[in-house]
């Protein structure tokens, strides 16, 4: 379906799906009763999934996304702290679709300054967790040699 999509079709699909994923929300609360409200919850998530295609093949093909990481993280806090804090609000009724948008954002963001090389927060607390699977690499392949 992506294969021959570029950069700005990756993101043409992506921003389609957003509005597709919104759709959706409206028909949810606007008919409760509606088969939409009534499909099952993998099929609903299929919107985040296509999302993170969309935004994955557009980073691959140079897409920058238009904000930075920290700023990525206050985003993604502030979005989940908005439907949190204020329940029964028009902000927690559409939680779901935000968190998709800042964590596709957020995900962008930090995937890009790791590859660039750049400092960041999920290298430092992932390097250890390197650094057992390389041991745990090496201590399985000696120990199945020594067989």
């Amino acid at each position: 379906m992506v294969r021959g999509l570029g950069r700005v079709g990756a993101l043409a699909l992506t921003g389609g799906v957003v509005l597709l994923a919104i759709l959706l929300r409206v028909t949810i609360l606007v008919r409760p009763d509606s088969p939409v409200a009534g499909a099952p919850w993998p099929v609903l998530r299929l919107t985040e999934f296509v999302i993170g295609i969309g935004v994955a093949k557009a980073l691959r093909l140079g897409w920058r996304p238009p904000i930075r990481p920290g700023a990525a993280y206050l985003l993604t806090a502030a979005v989940l702290l908005a439907g949190l804090l204020a329940p029964g609000s028009l902000a927690s009724k559409f939680t779901n679709e935000g968190v998709i948008v800042a964590f596709a954002l957020l995900i962008a963001a930090v995937a890009l300054r790791d590859v660039d090389g750049g400092p960041s927060l999920l290298r430092a607390c992932c390097a250890p967790v390197r650094s057992w699977s390389s041991a745990s690499g090496r201590t399985r392949s000696t120990s199945s040699m020594q067989r």
